[in-house]
């Protein structure tokens, strides 16, 4: 079970998971943030070991066994609407930021991307999925809440998934602890969380160095619909959304929702 205690000794955080909520399962914990026991303060943790509902985007469910992986959501309260989706992909960069800051050398570090708009894989397999939802209240946003489930010491999967998913201990040849890792990923996220606070052009050029498919020619599903011809990706700007060159040259922007992206 999650130690709590080996977790704080890593963090160096101020506030993102400095306040936690832990529970043995949940249904999910995107779903506990939004319906808590108690007041949830910006940057409280809500962590489980099985989540019986874990869903990501499109509510496509998420397979992982207890007592192996990481399922959390961070509760946050943002102080701009400008980019909110961003906030996503700062969670797959902190996945990707705390697994390279163990210096391993393996030639899947360098294959390592997130894959818009909210899947991180490690080559052609998806190693953890985001879900992010905003929280309303009289017409004004409350909170977001950011949602992870990672993969990292899930040793089999089911037949249908095994060519697509996997985790860290199936790729790379160590022992994963996983209060250090989510101490990692705690720390990165504050530190890129605040990037997007004060330094947002900053920010977005580092989500692009690491978003697969950037600055790549890409086939296009926009609304669920494919477009003829092949585009290039130019990444995503400070308000969250994702920009193509069309074949004539002109820019096309897509918000999250509408776009889907797959490199040729």
């Amino acid at each position: 079970m999650i130690d709590l205690e080996v977790l704080k000794s890593h963090l160096t955080t101020k506030w993102v998971g400095r306040d936690r909520l832990f529970l043995k399962q949940t249904d999910s914990t995107n779903n506990l943030a939004k319906n808590p026991p108690h007041v949830l303060v910006h940057g409280s943790l809500v962590l489980t070991e099985y989540q019986l509902k874990g869903r990501g985007q499109s509510d496509k469910s998420w397979f992982g066994d207890a007592y192996k992986n990481l399922y959390f959501s961070i509760y946050t309260k943002p102080l701009k609407i400008e980019g909110l989706f961003l906030l996503s992909l700062i969670s797959a960069l902190s996945i990707v930021e705390s697994i390279r800051s163990y210096h391993l050398f393996h030639p899947l570090m360098n294959q390592m991307r997130f894959k818009w708009p909210n899947d991180v894989y490690v080559g052609k397999y998806k190693i953890a999925g985001i879900l992010t939802e905003n929280i309303f209240q009289g017409g004004l946003l409350k909170a977001t809440v950011v949602g992870t489930g990672w993969n990292i010491n899930q040793d089999q999967f089911p037949i249908n998934l095994q060519d697509k998913a996997s985790s860290l201990r199936l790729l790379f040849p160590e022992n994963w602890i996983r209060e250090e890792l989510l101490a990692r990923y705690l720390n990165f996220f504050e530190h890129y969380y605040t990037l997007w606070e004060s330094q947002p052009n900053e920010l977005v050029r580092i989500l692009n160095s690491h978003l697969l498919g950037y600055n790549m020619p890409v086939r296009v599903v926009v609304d669920g619909l494919k477009l003829p011809g092949v585009y290039t990706c130019l990444g995503v700007d400070v308000q969250g959304h994702l920009r193509v060159l069309n074949k004539e040259k002109e820019v096309d922007t897509f918000t999250y929702e509408q776009i889907r992206i797959y490199p040729v």
